[in-house]
């Protein structure tokens, strides 16, 4: 089959099918193959990647994406570190680094330093078998819920273990499980505190079943069935407590190729504990497909699933539609514009004072629609430096929604 036919053949899929959460398991023999290969610097055993990151700095005109536009001069650099330290292609030892800094030029309180990482060790038993054990732990300074403008700290931290059958003709199946803890700092505003920690802080254990078929080169159908039970921190959270189930399959396509990401269709049944919360059962899903013909790149993405939200002890429904085009100028010089548009559903009506006693019900569903067109440099090897200007529009249907923010800023890729 040709490039383009199944160019053709995957836009014909996405128009018919929905995607679900991300894959991530890789056939242990092809993950060692991949640091060998690719890692930057070898020092004795280990093999070494790092990485540089410079964003947004720059200007913005709404730094909380609130109704008072609170504008300043931004920057945030950071780095990835990756060390790994292989046995005797049986055993592989994983350390990952993460530290990142957030700059603000006028509100100092918002200068902050984050730091994440991770360990994992991975055993290749008997040619067929792998085992593996992570720990992690991830803390970000950054807006980590659609309908929260306001930039605060999240911390993740927990464990995952799995263990996994890999065949000769990479087909693999196996048996994940994890424990994580989510934590959330409250915010301090002009209108008092924002108690994000009494109202989210929660435990979050999950089962999985996992099943990777290779269909063409580097290419796998895939399968997951899964279960999650989240039980909140505060007795004032009780009512969001519940357990969800969810099932999805897909094609995940190679790293490198025509044809890169994943492609699935997934269902998700979100079980409360409490009779008066809203469940949900129905499409759910995260995909990304990114398609190289000729001068031209173009990135495709939808996801669809629930999340808990701060306002209720309901959960609402996000949709997410994101593409873009890159189209490449010169071997050195290449123009991009990305977009995206998400919706958040809310179960329930919210009630809206009208003044003079008088309420009214009323259905909210936000809507959020950004713009970003770039030009990216190349200025050594696959090193760019670009500038963007980015547009941002949130509405709602609820009253008093309304706000938009623009930003003009400067970034290094190392992906030209």
């Amino acid at each position: 089959m040709t490039p383009l036919k199944r160019c053709l053949i995957l836009i014909l899929m996405l128009g018919a099918a929905l995607p679900s959460f991300g894959q991530s398991y890789r056939g242990f023999q092809d993950e060692l193959n991949d640091i060998l290969q690719k890692a930057r610097i070898s020092l004795g055993p280990f093999r070494i990647y790092p990485l540089i990151r410079i964003q947004n700095i720059g200007y913005d005109t709404n730094t909380q994406f609130g109704d008072n536009a609170i504008p300043d001069y931004t920057g945030t650099l950071s780095s990835d570190i990756n060390v790994y330290l292989p046995f005797r292609r049986s055993l592989l030892l994983t350390f990952r680094d993460t530290p990142e800094y957030n700059y603000y030029l006028r509100e100092r309180d918002r200068r902050t330093f984050t730091n994440s990482y991770a360990f994992e060790t991975r055993f290749f038993l008997l040619s067929r078998f792998v085992v593996f054990g992570r720990y992690h732990r991830d803390s970000h300074w950054r807006r980590f819920s659609s309908e929260l403008g306001w930039l605060s700290r999240d911390t993740a931290r927990g464990y995952e273990f799995g263990l996994f059958y890999e065949t000769a003709r990479k087909t693999f199946f196996g048996l994940t499980g994890t424990w994580n803890y989510q934590s959330y700092e409250d915010v301090q505003t002009g209108d008092g505190v924002i108690p994000l920690a009494e109202a989210l802080n929660r435990i979050e254990k999950s089962g999985a079943f996992e099943f990777y078929y290779k269909i063409f080169h580097d290419s796998f159908f895939f399968t997951k069935l899964g279960v999650t039970d989240y039980r909140f921190d505060h007795a004032e959270a009780a009512g969001r407590d519940a357990r969800s189930y969810e099932a999805d399959a897909g094609i995940r396509f190679p790293l490198l190729g025509v044809v890169q990401g994943t492609l699935s269709l997934g269902y998700k049944k979100f079980a409360p504990r409490a009779a008066d919360t809203q469940s949900y059962s129905g499409i759910v899903g995260n995909t990304s497909l990114e398609m190289r013909l000729g001068r031209f790149v173009v990135r495709l993405g939808y996801g669809r699933n629930t999340a808990f939200s701060y306002f209720t002890d309901d959960t609402y429904l996000e949709n997410g539609y994101s593409g873009g085009i890159v189209f490449f100028l010169l071997r050195i010089l290449r123009l991009e514009c990305a977009v995206s548009y998400e919706t958040m559903d809310y179960p329930r009506p919210f009630i809206v004072d009208e003044g003079l006693s008088e309420t009214r019900s009323v259905k909210r569903i936000d809507h959020q629609l950004s713009v970003a067109p770039s030009l990216v440099l190349r200025v050594f090897r696959q090193t760019g430096v670009g500038v963007t200007w980015g547009s941002a529009r949130w509405i709602s249907t609820l009253p008093g929604i309304d706000r938009s923010r623009n930003m003009f800023s400067v970034f290094l890729t190392t992906q030209f």
